[in-house]
C-alpha cells in the first residue's frame, strides 16, 4: 500500500461522517518522505464545536505500521 492510498482512506471515512453532519469542517495534510513512509495530519471539527488534532507517522513498506501516533480532542 502507497502513503498516497492510505490518505485517500482517511480522506473518504472523513467524508462520509461529514455526510451524517457530524463534522463541519476538516483539513488535512499529508509530508510523503517515500512512496511509502511519511507524516498525516489533520484536524477535524464536530457539530459541538470540538475540535480533534491527529498526527500520524506511517512505515508501509511491509504493512500499515503507525511508528508514531498523536491526538489531542
Amino acid at each position: 500500500m502507497l502513503l498516497t492510498e492510505y490518505f485517500v482512506g482517511v480522506v473518504k471515512v472523513i467524508e462520509e461522517y461529514s455526510k451524517t453532519h457530524l463534522i463541519t469542517d476538516s483539513g488535512l495534510s499529508i509530508d510523503c518522505r517515500t512512496e511509502k513512509i511519511g507524516i498525516i495530519k489533520g484536524k477535524v471539527t464536530f457539530t459541538n464545536y470540538s475540535s480533534l488534532f491527529f498526527t500520524e507517522y506511517l512505515d508501509l513498506r511491509y504493512k500499515v505500521e503507525k511508528l508514531t501516533y498523536a491526538f489531542h480532542y
